[in-house]
């Protein structure tokens, strides 16, 4: 039931680099995301747009993606579907069982720490190293100077 905008915006996101900065992006991502998201719908201001609120300001600008009007009426449509599912009253429901627990063929183990490999190591790795940190490619990020935006 997600907009075709949000699934763009998603994407946009999931094809930075195939790295560990790439889990970052997406986290960074839907947590902005995310924000406006329960900005919208915590606030219980049903005339509120999700066009007022700041967070969609900095995910376009942060994005590099152009936001229209129909992107953020397809977004209301999704947090309006989002707050259908949390008005639902779960109180007495009991948790759902999981049929793939009981087939799971692969032991699995345990997530332990290891101190195996020094920084050195893993930094050998990559060509795309600055002062002992991976780097990455710019992902565009717009100033207000600047009005170079990606269209979807």
């Amino acid at each position: 039931m997600t907009s075709n905008f949000t699934l763009k915006l998603l994407n946009f996101y999931t094809r930075i680099t195939p790295t560990r900065v790439e889990t970052c992006a997406n986290l960074f991502f839907s947590t902005i995301y995310g924000e406006a998201v329960q900005t919208v719908i915590l606030s219980g201001d049903k005339s509120k747009s999700v066009k007022e609120d700041e967070s969609i300001k900095k995910l376009e600008r942060l994005s590099a993606l152009k936001i229209t009007s129909t992107d953020i009426k397809n977004l209301e449509e999704d947090i309006s579907f989002s707050q259908r599912i949390l008005d639902v009253n779960t109180e007495n429901v009991e948790p759902l069982y999981n049929i793939v627990e009981d087939y799971i063929t692969c032991p699995l183990r345990d997530d332990i720490v290891c101190e195996n490999e020094s920084r050195e190591q893993v930094l050998m790795n990559t060509k795309n190293v600055y002062e002992g940190f991976f780097t990455a490619p710019s992902v565009g990020i717009v100033t207000k100077k600047e009005k170079n935006v990606v269209e979807m």
